[in-house]
């Protein structure tokens, strides 16, 4: 049954009559899902090692209108997309040798604590995160709620504490 005949079918029994909509071709559907899909499943290339990843494991910047490198971690400012390996060395070289200025073909100036922005960016992301994980009910904290947690294998993924003692986690982790 064709699109057009569900929408007459519709229709009648509402007891309006209104213009059916015409059909897409599915050749043209099918090459607009493409397009898009293949956007997001283009892999990045990272300014300092080279290396061809996907946009979950890398860090864009922008210039500003100044020039100026801006950590753009939402992936929502205008500009051309300057992207670098989500790792403390590949941050640091961009840096260093002024990365930017080449991928960006036009003079950027980095700031000098732009690791540090982009540390302290991605910290209040993951506070962020995790307060919006312990609003849902689904953060679990304390050794008797993580040791529960792990038995019902409801675990995606664990944080420990660098003070903290590594024999909870880790053990419970081993015997799962």
């Amino acid at each position: 049954m064709t699109l057009n005949r569900l929408n007459q079918n519709k229709q009648q029994s509402r007891g309006r009559a209104l213009p059916s909509l015409p059909l897409i071709a599915p050749e043209e559907t099918k090459r607009k899902t493409d397009l898009a899909s293949s956007k997001e499943a283009l892999p990045r290339r990272c300014i300092a090692t080279r290396q061809r990843q996907h946009r979950n494991g890398m860090l864009r910047f922008v210039l500003g209108p100044d020039n100026v490198v801006v950590p753009d971690l939402e992936e929502k400012l205008p500009g051309r997309g300057l992207w670098v390996c989500a790792e403390k060395h590949a941050l640091e070289k961009a840096v260093s040798a002024n990365l930017f200025a080449r991928a960006a073909r036009a003079p950027a100036v980095v700031p000098t604590d732009l690791a540090q922005r982009v540390g302290a960016l991605l910290l209040k992301r993951s506070m962020r995160w995790l307060g919006q994980t312990r609003g849902a009910g689904k953060l679990r904290l304390g050794d008797f709620q993580v040791k529960e947690a792990l038995a019902q294998r409801e675990v995606a993924f664990l944080i420990e504490a660098s003070d903290g003692t590594t024999e909870i986690g880790r053990a419970s982790c081993r015997e799962r």
